[in-house]
């Protein structure tokens, strides 16, 4: 006899199957929230205009490329070698480098 377990996860807000984990953090406080693909669209418009004017922090959350748009890794190494980077063609790009090419974007 087979046993399967399923999980489903869902949306916290209006109950809906298929739902994400969301993490965010306001006021020194950290929360995580279970979305669907529309109210993670919701709440991605709400907070733009704020996210569009302040001043990314450090940490897990200031690492996420997709906040800032989608990149190639090979269009970071081509322009990060333009200004004079010693950029590998393999391993990790230096936070610092990462930044300073998503703020030209």
């Amino acid at each position: 006899m087979v046993q399967r377990t399923v999980t489903q996860i869902t949306d916290d807000l209006d109950g809906s199957l298929g739902a994400r984990s969301v993490t965010f953090a306001f006021e020194g406080a950290s929360y995580s929230i279970d979305l669907s693909e529309a109210n993670r669209a919701r709440l991605r418009e709400a907070l733009a205009p704020f996210i569009e004017n302040a001043v990314r922090e450090g940490g897990p959350e200031g690492r996420r490329a997709s906040s800032a748009g989608t990149w190639r890794r090979e269009d970071l190494q081509e322009w990060a070698k333009d200004r004079g980077y010693r950029v590998g063609d393999r391993g990790r790009v230096p936070q610092s480098i990462v930044d300073e090419y998503l703020s030209t974007r």
